[in-house]
């Protein structure tokens, strides 16, 4: 593939997988004056088509079932889904093979908490373009904003922890304090 195709087809990767299986990676970019970000849905599509390699760097042991779905429906794409270990070890390799401009996966899983160590250095491409923003309201609001930052979307959420507040009426009251209300879903 060309590199404006095969970047395209990268994105394309993570922002399909996000809408037909509900994956979430973030995809790298190549850094500022990404090619990915100049191609449209089209583009993506002829990509996948076409084929070529991806190279996914991702530690959450159920996303094989997830690649094998991705390439059944896109049997021209041949992905390797790599464990490169995971928190700092994941973390670590990424960054090298960022700094040495080589060995760089195509699409690799984050933690929320790390967006934007990534997006700082402009290490990740911006899924606005290939229709990222139509999937909002699929995810709650706090998993949504961990990956939409500025004027981009660098991510697709994979799942968000429960959370809960548990607390006592009566002592609230007695400060003059107002229970927490719930927050409604969008």
């Amino acid at each position: 593939m060309t590199n404006i195709l095969r970047r395209a087809a990268h994105v394309g990767v993570a922002a399909t997988t996000a809408l037909g299986l509900g994956l979430t990676l973030g995809a790298c970019g190549g850094g500022s004056g990404d090619a990915a970000q100049e191609v449209g849905a089209d583009a993506v599509r002829a990509a996948l088509e076409e084929g070529g390699d991806l190279l996914i760097w991702a530690w959450e042991p159920t996303l094989q079932a997830t690649v094998d779905a991705f390439v059944a429906e896109y049997p021209q794409v041949n992905v390797e889904l790599v464990n490169v270990g995971s928190g700092a070890d994941h973390y670590t390799a990424l960054q090298n093979a960022l700094t040495a401009g080589s060995g760089i996966p195509d699409i690799a899983q984050i933690e929320y908490m790390a967006v934007e160590q990534f997006n700082m250095t402009g290490d990740l491409a911006d899924l606005t373009p290939f229709g990222a923003a139509e999937l909002e309201d699929r995810f709650v609001p706090s998993s949504w904003d961990a990956v939409a930052t500025g004027d981009g979307i660098f991510g697709m959420p994979i799942g968000g922890g429960p959370m809960v507040l548990f607390y006592r009426a009566d002592v609230l009251a007695e400060h003059g304090i107002a229970a927490p209300q719930r927050r409604g879903t969008r």
